[in-house]
């Protein structure tokens, strides 16, 4: 047998369609938990936007999330109704404009997920072997390493020029 495996074990577009087939089922068992707590995946993409990019107007919520501008407003609502957000006055001389942020109960809420989701993959991981997790590991990074850079035609990208822009923390 070839060391590297056969060519279903190496072919890129398999291993592609292997990881979104998994991905997806790992995102259907996450959405049965939003559910539990009331809220549509929606909702919770509209959360999660706020804790990436932090307080948001109604327009810059739309923007990120690639919809109109009414269904925004109408999803933040609904989550001020549920109190996970909350609509400040925003910023500057309009006093028509809010500005969204997340409360302390939708910060609770998406932390409480995301232990979940984590107790989850650590116990996947206390499942494989030491040598499985270094390997893991190690392909882990070197995939998110060429995602940074590689476009899909093939040809790279150019590569970032500091720390911030490649994703680096302090």
């Amino acid at each position: 047998m070839n060391p590297a495996g056969s060519r279903a074990e190496t072919d890129p577009a398999t291993i592609a369609n292997e990881l979104e087939h998994q991905a997806k089922r790992a995102r259907c068992q996450m959405v049965r938990r939003w559910r539990n707590r009331g809220l549509s995946i929606d909702q919770l993409d509209l959360l999660l936007v706020l804790q990436v990019e932090g307080p948001a107007s109604i327009s810059r919520i739309a923007e990120l999330r690639g919809v109109a501008q009414s269904n925004a407003s109408f999803m933040v609502s609904r989550l001020a109704q549920q109190q996970l957000v909350a609509k400040e006055p925003a910023p500057g001389d309009d006093k028509r404009r809010v500005q969204v942020t997340l409360t302390k109960a939708g910060e609770e809420l998406l932390a409480e997920l995301q232990f979940a989701r984590r107790r989850h993959v650590v116990a996947v991981l206390e499942a494989m072997t030491a040598e499985e997790r270094a390997e893991f590991r190690r392909a882990f990074r070197r995939f998110f390493e060429l995602a940074r850079t590689v476009v899909p035609s093939g040809t790279r990208a150019e590569p970032p020029r500091s720390a911030d822009e490649a994703g680096a923390r302090p």
